[in-house]
């Protein structure tokens, strides 16, 4: 089994225990979905957990069992999956000029580190508990294991794909200003790519 099946086995055992039924599998193409036009911004699909549904469907009303409203829900990405050597990614897609979306990214970047921390300290004593991940240091394991990727409309961010390009030739991954807190503070890596970056760079190099 991998390390990603085990992660999802403990997310499924947490939904079950508490009493729902919500499917949260996913796909990196179905989790790019623009709710607006009805498009992916990945064409490439690979399994994923669906953050933002476990969020809304999940989470919420498990943590706020009076809350009747999805707006309630804490920010999240909109994906996540684990590699064979245990290093955790947090996808989030912006179909849209990334300048009108710091705030956003940010703020779902914490809320979802905070998000799956509680998640596997409420399961740590279950038998399907992740088993590899350090419970006596949380924030070390972040730091060392954990990466947070934004994926960008390359049409859409014409200046952006330039930087990437740029970063790309110094063998560098391109770290917007605003993701800079998040490399240094919470996560092993936080980085920008364009979808198509993320697709012939990422995921199809990626292996579970």
């Amino acid at each position: 089994m991998s390390n990603y099946s085990h992660f999802s086995k403990m997310l499924n055992t947490y939904i079950n225990k508490n009493g729902f039924h919500t499917n949260i599998e996913s796909d990196t193409a179905t989790t790019s979905c623009n709710r607006n036009t009805g498009t992916n911004l990945c064409k490439i699909a690979i399994p994923a957990i669906d953050m933002d549904s476990f969020a809304k469907k999940i989470y919420r009303k498990r943590v706020w069992p009076e809350s009747i409203t999805e707006n309630d829900s804490p920010n999240s990405a909109d994906a996540f999956f684990i590699s064979h050597d245990n290093r955790w990614f947090l996808i989030e897609y912006k179909d849209q000029e990334i300048k009108n979306a710091k705030d956003s990214v940010t703020k779902k970047a914490y809320s979802n580190a905070y998000l799956l921390l509680d998640v596997l300290f409420e399961m740590q004593n279950d038998k399907s508990a992740y088993p590899w991940f350090d419970y006596n240091s949380p924030l070390t394991f972040m730091r060392t294991n954990v990466e947070y990727i934004l994926v960008f409309s390359s049409i859409k961010n014409p200046q952006k794909v330039i930087q990437y390009r740029n970063h790309a030739c110094l063998g560098q991954n391109y770290v917007p200003d605003f993701m800079q807190k998040l490399s240094h503070y919470i996560f092993r890596q936080a980085y920008a790519l364009p979808e198509y970056g993320f697709e012939n760079e990422f995921l199809k190099k990626f292996v579970f």
